[in-house]
């Protein structure tokens, strides 16, 4: 694999990667990583809108959407 070198990103660029990366359970390289594949190849990932799509074509028009449980749950406060 080769490696890659950015200069000169603004630290509101950086921060923002860093805060992506720590909600997504990744390191910051990783989703510099992540970001780079989903833009220049997205070929190779499919859009979840896309694979339910193909789901209900395979099954006759399921309706994923009805299954959803659409009571309002209040977030959980998890900051100590």
């Amino acid at each position: 694999m080769a490696n890659l070198t950015i200069h000169n990103v603004s630290s509101e660029i950086h921060n923002a990667i860093k805060s992506r990366a720590k909600k997504s359970g990744r390191s910051t390289e990783g989703e510099i990583r992540f970001i780079l594949e989903q833009t220049l190849m997205p070929q190779q990932r499919p859009n979840l809108d896309d694979v339910f799509e193909q789901f209900r074509q395979r099954t006759g028009g399921v309706e994923l959407e009805n299954l959803r449980d659409k009571d309002i749950v209040d977030a959980l406060d998890l900051t100590i």
